[in-house]
């Protein structure tokens, strides 16, 4: 993991993972006082020419995973 310790009012707390698109983390939230897994795009793919598209991607995949309610399915 690196340096990073918060994004917004999110403080990480550890690396899950790491894909194609970028990194997962599980973060506490201080507002809500719960845990919550963060995805954050790596930049040199939001930067180059296809950025518009990858992010496009992304809020579609948020979207859908929003839509869904399961146990084991992480609510967004």
């Amino acid at each position: 993991m690196n340096t990073v310790r918060s994004i917004g009012r999110y403080r990480i707390e550890a690396l899950l993972g790491t894909g194609a698109m970028g990194e997962v983390y599980r973060a506490h939230d201080p507002a809500i006082d719960r845990l919550v897994a963060i995805k954050v795009v790596r930049p040199e793919l939001v930067a180059g020419s296809g950025g518009a598209q990858l992010l496009e991607r992304f809020r579609r995949e948020a979207r859908a995973a929003g839509r869904r309610f399961h146990p084991n399915i992480v609510a967004i």
